[in-house]
């Protein structure tokens, strides 16, 4: 996780995420011609960061700082934890055919593309960055390590 890296930020990091799933989502939008991707798009490429809330009150109990939650350095460190429980490789599986599932029931053109490629991009994104473990990003892996920051081998 870019958490320990002094050069990188949250706040960073959620432009960028937000970047690409724009990007992935106009992208398919203009291929599908179907603009309801763009907000698919954005809701998993980006919006899958909000477990980074889990990580935040595990660590702070029921209070809120913004400044604290932007910096997951205090709170990753301090629980020795890394959570992140919407980023997992194996969800791409999942959405890929709950995405199918939809775009062929709802008539929904590239439905499963808007849920899979913004995704994939922020994961690859997050993978890169953010750690050395090439195992880090799968929910299976973590659970079995009980989240062990260690075990996430954060750059």
């Amino acid at each position: 996780m870019r958490i320990l890296n002094k050069k990188r930020s949250l706040l960073i990091d959620e432009l960028i995420h937000f970047s690409l799933a724009l990007t992935a989502g106009g992208f398919l939008s203009l291929v599908f011609k179907n603009p309801f991707l763009i907000l698919a798009g954005i809701a998993v490429g980006f919006l899958v960061d909000a477990d980074h809330l889990f990580d935040y009150f595990y660590w702070a109990g029921a209070k809120f700082s913004l400044k604290d939650f932007l910096q997951p350095k205090k709170y990753v460190l301090a629980t020795k934890k890394v959570f992140v429980l919407f980023h997992g490789w194996e969800y791409l599986i999942a959405f890929w055919f709950l995405g199918k599932y939809l775009a062929i029931n709802l008539r929904l053109p590239g439905f499963e593309w808007a849920l899979c490629l913004p995704y994939f991009l922020h994961l690859s994104w997050d993978q890169i960055i953010c750690t050395k473990n090439p195992f880090a990003y799968f929910l299976t892996y973590r659970i079995i390590n009980k989240f062990s920051l260690n075990k996430f081998d954060v750059r």
